[in-house]
């Protein structure tokens, strides 16, 4: 008898501990969301998870010396689609899908980046 009531101890400690680490991963899951960081000056004006719901995102800036910027975020993937600048290379950029580089727009002082999630720059970068 004593042995069964052992077995079935042990059983439903091996049950909890499994339901505590799949809870845990859960939130592990939410915490690295990829997300999109939109800064302007050093501030972040706007976040936006890389995988909502609600995308396609297209979002109007406008930046430092008042000049304009439109960002679209889908697909787990963001771009500087049109911008006021001479040079254009934040709208050349194209699309970025990871944290390895990210969109900067000089003259507005944009900054678009992808933080967090699997593709976290260092990870990308070094691994």
């Amino acid at each position: 008898m004593k042995s069964k009531q052992i077995l079935m101890a042990l059983l439903g400690a091996v049950v909890v501990l499994s339901i505590g680490a799949i809870a845990m991963m859960g939130n592990i899951d939410e915490m690295e969301r990829a997300m999109v960081h939109i800064t302007v000056g050093g501030t972040i004006i706007d976040q936006v998870d890389i995988h909502s719901s609600t995308l396609p995102q297209t979002i109007e800036i406008t930046g430092k010396n008042d000049v304009h910027n439109t960002v679209v975020i889908e697909d787990g993937r963001v771009r500087v689609t049109k911008a006021d600048c001479r040079d254009q290379i934040c709208v050349g950029q194209g699309w970025i899908s990871d944290g390895t580089l990210p969109i900067v727009c000089l003259p507005s002082q944009l900054i678009v980046e992808i933080v967090g999630g699997d593709g976290d720059a260092l990870d990308t970068a070094t691994g």
